[in-house]
């Protein structure tokens, strides 16, 4: 429990990204637990309106619910959805090996799949002229970054947290003051379900990302798919369902998958009910906290380039690039989502063989 607790409050630092994990600890079950809780309160840096690329599908919702002072119900949207993510996932997984006879079909769907929901990700995008451009350089940039030689895990983790999480930090505004009231548990099934789904679409599909599925569910399920319960089944049920792909496809979504290998289905009920209690009796001193803290900011940046510097140090020259990337495209507003070129465009030459 103790890496479960440690985790919930390592998710809600604005920046955190789960590859930093990678190095806090070595045995598994813990490295299960710290993932486990960051995931669960991961809806905290999308509120604080400095989202992962994880969460980046959460930032318009997140920053209408603060703007109306309601931090306090986001988080506990989100917190029900992933509760229910994860026991529609102790459901349905003894199901999954059905997809095990789809293999080959899967394998040659992934590419059109991915293609489709980047330019569907695109054309949704205010401006899918600037979305393409930025789209393409940054995927430019990834390919450049991979053929560096230096190993993945750093290569990402430098990446992402100085594309999505320092970048967020700097542009971030400061957050009107919050009601604060007693926490009300909320549970919401149709938007739970089409979050789940979306889950078990990333397992199927690992190249995918979790933005470009959530466009998926909003074109096929409307209304259901826009709250923050949807991202919350989503986020955990994604993370879950990758322990399956890995398992029977031999490939994780996420390097934390990688490396824990499996995962015990007899604590998940266990670590989703702790998770969501400590949330649902701490939510409201949290957003006290948020109201009275007048650095936060500052904070936030020390903690995550200290994580650069003694996480990373062999890829520090590439966080600065995807900064100054990341800087760029806040500039011209263009979706930080589309910056994904950089993962998603090396995938694509890959699959093509090139």
């Amino acid at each position: 429990m103790i890496s479960l607790i440690l985790g919930l409050i390592l998710g809600s630092f604005p920046g955190f990204h789960p590859n930093i994990i990678l190095n806090l600890f070595s045995e598994k079950t813990q490295l299960f637990g710290l993932v486990f809780g960051s995931l669960f309160t991961s809806i905290i840096p999308g509120i604080l309106m400095v989202p992962t690329s994880e969460m980046t599908p959460l930032l318009l919702p997140s920053q209408c619910a603060v703007q109306k002072g309601k931090m306090q119900e986001a988080i506990m949207s989100f917190v029900g959805g992933a509760l229910l993510g994860c026991f529609l996932f102790l459901l349905t997984f003894p199901l999954y090996s059905f997809f095990i006879h789809f293999n080959s079909f899967l394998k040659r769907a992934t590419l059109p799949f991915l293609i489709f929901t980047i330019s569907l990700t695109i054309s949704k995008s205010k401006n899918s002229l600037k979305a393409l451009l930025f789209f393409l350089i940054s995927g430019v940039y990834g390919i450049f970054m991979f053929s560096s030689g230096i190993d993945s895990n750093s290569l990402l983790g430098a990446h992402f947290t100085a594309m999505f999480g320092l970048v967020g930090l700097l542009v971030s505004e400061k957050i009107p003051i919050q009601k604060v009231t007693e926490a009300k548990i909320n549970l919401n099934f149709p938007q739970a379900f089409t979050g789940f789904i979306g889950g078990l679409l990333i397992s199927l599909f690992p190249a995918i990302t979790p933005a470009q599925v959530y466009v998926i569910l909003i074109l096929f399920f409307g209304a259901s798919s826009k709250g923050l319960a949807a991202a919350g089944a989503l986020t955990l049920s994604s993370f879950l369902f990758s322990f399956q792909s890995l398992i029977f496809f031999g490939k994780g979504r996420m390097a934390t998958v990688e490396k824990i290998g499996a995962f015990n289905p007899d604590l998940i009920a266990i670590y989703a009910l702790f998770s969501f209690f400590m949330i649902f009796l701490f939510s409201r001193y949290f957003v006290k906290f948020v109201n009275q803290i007048s650095k936060f900011r500052e904070v936030s940046l020390i903690f995550i380039l200290s994580c650069l510097i003694f996480f990373y140090p062999k890829a520090l020259h590439f966080a600065v690039f995807s900064l100054i990337l990341g800087l760029i495209a806040n500039k011209y507003e263009v979706e930080r989502v589309h910056l994904m070129g950089s993962l998603l465009l090396p995938t694509i030459l890959w699959y093509l063989k090139l």
